[in-house]
């Protein structure tokens, strides 16, 4: 990001003149809610020779716009997980909502530490293992940077070349947040180190791995905890075997299968009443979804752009659907309610998904599907309700 001007002097070697940055921007907010800040800027060879204002403004939109950024979240996780050598591709919510759909924004990103990563196009070039942070700075999408001159025009040309140093942004409205960042050797996650009041061969014997996918054991009961996202078929089984006992396997965690690129079919068992968010977002080549018949909950973007998925018949046992659960399913066309009582459907759940879907609902239970399937859940008057 630009350099910004400080409470403290700047001084910057320009042919033997120098430009030193102004000492403080004062800021000014009229009733109309537009921020304006003030700087003056002067060259000096001993004395001073030449001297410019600069202002940087903001309209009452602009403001409002950055304002309104309270949360920022990455990737759908509390840390960034990349690959040495290899780019993830960063995707960040504001809000709940992507850069594209927060009007009136923009984002800079940049590296902690550029040993580990760099950030080019939206993607994190990652090129050492270790822990990094991911700084994201918020600014205006548009904004507006004048400067005004006296003394002679060679001055004026180095203030120039100077002030376009300096952000064109009221310091006001620059917020800053950041990610964590953790760049491994594999896209494997270390597996759980052993606690000092327990042997390590005890740690062992909590998981099992079939096919690829990592099932651990959480209480009473097992859970879908991690995969090698190189499967093209997955079968999530009613039961899985651990250390000779068997478990129930009742959840799906969030970001398991996310961006799986080989996947095509997913059958999920019947005892999985949980899937996570973002658990199968991103899987492109995703043709077929079989849900189990005890699924209660589908997590936030657990299907999200899902790009060829073209049908799904949401199970009797559902009773809610995440905020962009299938956004950006564009393919798909056909959607099978069988609950009897409409489940609580998440914002944008259905936004963005082929222009013409159906949805199939109970006959006794339309009326209240009909209040449920709405704009703001994604269904638009080209979609049909019967």
């Amino acid at each position: 990001m630009d350099a910004l001007l400080t409470d403290s002097e700047t001084v910057v070697n320009c042919d033997a003149i120098e430009a030193d940055s102004a000492k403080y921007f004062v800021e000014t907010k009229d009733d109309d809610g537009c921020i304006t800040e003030r700087g003056t800027f002067y060259v000096t060879d001993g004395t001073i020779r030449s001297e410019g204002t600069v202002e940087r403004t903001a309209n009452a939109s602009q403001v409002k716009a950055v304002e309104d950024v309270k949360e920022i979240t990455v990737n759908g996780s509390d840390t960034i997980k990349a690959v040495k050598g290899e780019k993830t591709y960063v995707e960040m919510l504001l809000d709940g909502k992507t850069l594209a759909e927060r009007a009136g924004v923009r984002a800079i990103l940049e590296s902690s530490d550029q040993d580990v990563f760099t950030v080019r196009d939206n993607s994190i070039e990652s090129y050492k293992t270790g822990d990094a942070k991911l700084n994201i700075t918020i600014l205006p999408a548009n904004s507006e940077k004048t400067a005004e001159f006296n003394g002679t025009e060679e001055d004026a040309v180095k203030l120039a070349s100077e002030v376009d140093n300096y952000a064109d942004v009221p310091s006001s409205l620059i917020k800053t947040f950041e990610a964590k960042v953790k760049v491994s050797d594999s896209s494997d996650e270390p597996a759980d180190e052993p606690s000092d009041d327990k042997p390590a061969d005890t740690e062992k014997v909590k998981t099992a791995v079939k096919n690829g996918v990592t099932y651990k054991i959480s209480g009473k009961s097992a859970v879908v905890s991690k995969s090698d996202k190189k499967a093209k078929t997955i079968t999530i089984p009613a039961t899985v075997t651990i250390s000779g006992k068997s478990y129930k396997v009742t959840k799906i965690n969030k970001n398991v299968f996310k961006n799986s690129k080989k996947l095509t079919s997913v059958k999920i068992g019947k005892n999985v009443t949980s899937i996570g968010d973002y658990a199968f977002k991103g899987c492109k080549k995703l043709t077929k979804v079989t849900l189990g018949k005890k699924v209660k909950t589908i997590g936030k973007g657990a299907f999200m752009n899902c790009v060829k998925l073209k049908k799904l018949t949401i199970p009797k046992s559902v009773k809610k659907i995440g905020a962009k659960a299938f956004y950006g399913c564009k393919a798909l066309k056909k959607v099978t309610f069988k609950p009897t009582k409409a489940p609580t459907i998440g914002k944008n759940a259905f936004g963005k998904i082929n222009k013409k879907a159906k949805f199939s609902v109970p006959k006794k239970s339309k009326k209240k599907y009909v209040k449920k399937l709405v704009k703001k859940v994604g269904v638009t008057k080209t979609m049909t309700i019967k």
